[in-house]
C-alpha cells in the first residue's frame, strides 16, 4: 500500500516538476542575455536573438527578422521593464506597458491598463507635488 501511494505522488509531482523545470531554463536565458544582449542595429537578426531597445526593453527574435523591436509579430518581449517614448498623447490611441506620451507639458507611462501621469509641470513650470492618474483615460 505504500508503494502505491509513492507512486500517486509521484505520478501528482510529474507535470509541475517539468513546469518549473522549464521556467528555471528560461530563467537562465534571461539571466544570461539580460547585460550582455546587444543594442538593436538594422539588419537581419535570426531567430531566438536577443537585443535591447529603446531604453531597457528586451525584446527576442521569434523568427529570422529585418523588422524593427516593437512592430509587427517577428520580436517577443521580454519582462514589463524599460520604456518607450511614443510622442505627443493621442486621444484614442492604444499604447503598451512602458510607453511614454507627452501631454500639458508632463509625462504619461502606460502600466499595465492604465495611463498614468509620470512626470507633471504645476502652474508657471514648477514641479507637481505628486504624479496623479489621468482620469477616463486608459
Amino acid at each position: 500500500m505504500p508503494d502505491d501511494m509513492e507512486q500517486l505522488f509521484s505520478q501528482a509531482l510529474e507535470p509541475l516538476v517539468l513546469e518549473l523545470e522549464t521556467l528555471r531554463g528560461e530563467l537562465e536565458v534571461l539571466r544570461a542575455h539580460r547585460l550582455d544582449a546587444p543594442a538593436w542595429a538594422p539588419g537581419v537578426h535570426r531567430k531566438g536573438a536577443i537585443v535591447q531597445h529603446f531604453h531597457g526593453q528586451y525584446f527576442e527574435a521569434i523568427a529570422d527578422t529585418a523588422a524593427e523591436p516593437g512592430d509587427g509579430v517577428a520580436w517577443r518581449r521580454l519582462g514589463l521593464h524599460g520604456f518607450r517614448y511614443r510622442g505627443l498623447y493621442i486621444d484614442g490611441a492604444e499604447y503598451e506597458t512602458g510607453d511614454l506620451v507627452a501631454r500639458d507639458g508632463g509625462m504619461l507611462l502606460q502600466t499595465h491598463s492604465t495611463l498614468t501621469w509620470f512626470a507633471l509641470r504645476g502652474q508657471r513650470g514648477k514641479p507637481a507635488s505628486a504624479p496623479l492618474e489621468l482620469e477616463g483615460e486608459a
